[in-house]
């Protein structure tokens, strides 16, 4: 079952967040399997894994 965290058709603000990440992230968060029960937890993951990546693409 997918978190409904990552389900960018949710009206709330969740939604919008994960879509507004880089597609790297995107697929890191939904590769990883991890159960977010909170928009700041998810946020919290993905600028840790930002910041481990350098905020960078290449």
């Amino acid at each position: 079952m997918q978190n409904p965290l990552l389900n960018s058709n949710k009206g709330a603000s969740d939604g919008q967040y994960f879509s507004s990440l880089p597609p790297v992230v995107q697929a890191t968060i939904k590769q990883c399997g991890v159960k977010f029960s909170s928009e700041e937890e998810l946020r919290s993951y993905a600028e840790k894994l930002m910041r481990q990546s350098g905020g960078t693409q290449s």
